[in-house]
């Protein structure tokens, strides 16, 4: 490897270098001491180049460069993949090959983060390189954190994974069929099969997707999930009642203006508009169920039949 070889690598990988990589492509002690001189040490062999803070990107780099054969695992994982709010917490979480307890290497002065080492003897089901790192895939990180999730947060996760895409309910099933004995299968099993049949991808928060659920395991008929009626997007449309529930939380429904003008159009087309918070959702699911309900033809100011286009 070249000088210009060894710039590209910095480049490549953001200002990261591992000893291992200058050391395979033949380059001395002296040398890689030399190259390595001045630069911020992050692991054991794991160096960075520059005075800016390190970045998510590069502490998750990082840790996969600490050996040729470590992939990003657990919660870091879930962090880099997008399956969990806000980013990973030190220390960061890396798989190898092997077999063996967990290792926690704490950080020094001259380091700038902590590592948390696991091994398993089936790494080969579910690893793959994405924005230069590696890491285990979506359905594997799932597989691998239901021991470590509770109940509440293993139901929310994979109704995240669906609802935004990072996996199909296919992928889940493989993975789980790949995993036979891994702790926490049954539960995950579970967990696919009751969202699975949802719409999930069409929901814009995890609260569209768990009042499905609810409305599904209640024996509901299920609802149009954000479809347009009347030139506005309802949330939960019921069209066979003239219904619309609408959930309303912090981070849809912002401005209450806007959503005025919606309801006066959609009462004015003849719909029944039932409002709800998404607390209602988690909190008190019979809230959800009382909203969800036929309103009656007295209810109603315009029949079905005169309703014309929606």
């Amino acid at each position: 490897m070249r000088h210009e070889s060894i710039e590209q690598l910095l480049t490549a990988q953001r200002g990261l270098l591992a000893v291992w990589q200058l050391s395979d492509a033949g380059h001395s002690h002296k040398t890689i001491e030399c190259q390595t001189r001045g630069m911020r040490q992050v692991h054991d062999g794991m160096y960075l180049s520059g005075h800016a803070p390190i970045s998510d990107w590069q502490t998750w780099k990082a840790a996969t460069l600490t050996t040729p054969v470590t992939v990003l695992g657990d919660w870091s994982a879930a962090s880099f993949l997008g399956m969990r709010e806000g980013q990973d917490r030190q220390p960061t979480t890396v798989i190898r090959p092997g077999s063996g307890g967990i290792q926690l290497i704490e950080p020094i002065p001259d380091r700038l983060g902590s590592l948390k080492i696991r091994r398993s003897t089936t790494l080969d089901r579910g690893t793959f390189t994405c924005e230069g790192i590696r890491s285990t895939t979506v359905p594997r990180t799932l597989v691998n954190l239901m021991p470590q999730m509770s109940a509440e947060r293993a139901d929310r996760m994979v109704r995240d994974v669906l609802r935004l895409r990072l996996a199909s309910a296919i992928e889940l099933q493989a993975q789980i069929r790949a995993e036979r004995g891994a702790r926490g299968l049954a539960t995950l099993r579970l967990l696919v099969d009751e969202y699975a049949p949802l719409p999930a991808g069409r929901a814009k928060s995890d609260a569209e997707i768990l009042a499905l659920a609810i409305l599904r395991a209640a024996g509901v008929d299920e609802p149009e999930l954000n479809v347009v009626v009347a030139g506005g997007e309802g949330d939960l449309v019921f069209r066979h009642w003239g219904l619309i529930v609408e959930l309303d939380g912090p981070r849809n429904h912002l401005f209450a203006s806007f959503d005025a003008k919606k309801q006066d159009r959609w009462e004015s087309a003849g719909w029944i508009v039932r409002r709800l918070p998404t607390d209602d959702v988690y909190d008190r699911p019979g809230q959800l169920l009382a909203a969800a309900t036929d309103p009656g033809a007295a209810e109603r100011r315009i029949t079905p039949s005169r309703r014309g286009k929606f």
